[in-house]
């Protein structure tokens, strides 16, 4: 049960079907913006407010003729960041953790919402972070983390827009670890310093894929 949430999400030229966890539609520009407080689940509760907006700023140090570039955003998080897919087989699952947001049926998943205490620290850290684009419009990172003395693939999706003046928005849309059944491969994506993202989308020029 989610309890305390207050927001709202706001989608433009979406139709007709939900987005998948890394597949947003063609131009839609989508702001989750939420207070996320916390789900509860039997005796056990599950903090969100790790997840709640926030604003940051990012600096691009002065690099020969170029002069510094200060960048303020705004960070929003998707609940894809703790949620999961209903069994694509159509399989029996625990009804107590559904969760519906805004007609997008979905699970909570405790290990997602674990994962997702890393979130603000990977956005942190994304001008030192390899970005790759998705080739669906939006962007996404890699973080290996420790499962069981192994590496394992944190795959962190987001999306950067500037709606008008002023800051600009910055959407984590999913973040998982894509497991074998995910019934999708990852994207291949195209190398693309953070940087030059902010610098793109603040002087509205267009990203090449």
């Amino acid at each position: 049960m989610l309890t305390g949430v207050k927001g709202q999400l706001f989608v433009c030229g979406v139709a007709g079907r939900r987005l998948g966890d890394h597949e947003p539609a063609p131009s839609a520009l989508i702001l989750e913006y939420v207070n996320w407080n916390e789900f509860k689940h039997a005796e056990q509760v599950y903090d969100l407010k790790h997840l709640r907006p926030y604003t940051t700023s990012f600096e691009r140090p002065a690099k020969g003729n170029r002069l510094a570039e200060k960048f303020s955003v705004n960070v929003t998080f998707s609940h894809h960041c703790f949620t999961r897919g209903l069994p694509r087989d159509g399989s029996a699952y625990d009804l107590t953790l559904r969760f519906d947001r805004e007609g997008d049926r979905r699970i909570f998943d405790a290990g997602r919402w674990e994962l997702s205490k890393l979130l603000p620290g990977i956005i942190a850290k994304l001008p030192t972070s390899r970005c790759y684009q998705s080739g669906y419009g939006n962007f996404f990172t890699i973080e290996l983390v420790a499962g069981d003395g192994s590496k394992i693939e944190y795959e962190v999706y987001f999306r950067v827009w500037k709606p008008g003046r002023g800051r600009i928005f910055l959407h984590v849309e999913s973040a998982y670890i894509r497991e074998e059944d995910y019934g999708r491969s990852k994207p291949k994506g195209r190398s693309i310093d953070f940087y030059v993202i902010l610098h793109n989308t603040l002087n509205k020029r267009a990203i090449h894929s």
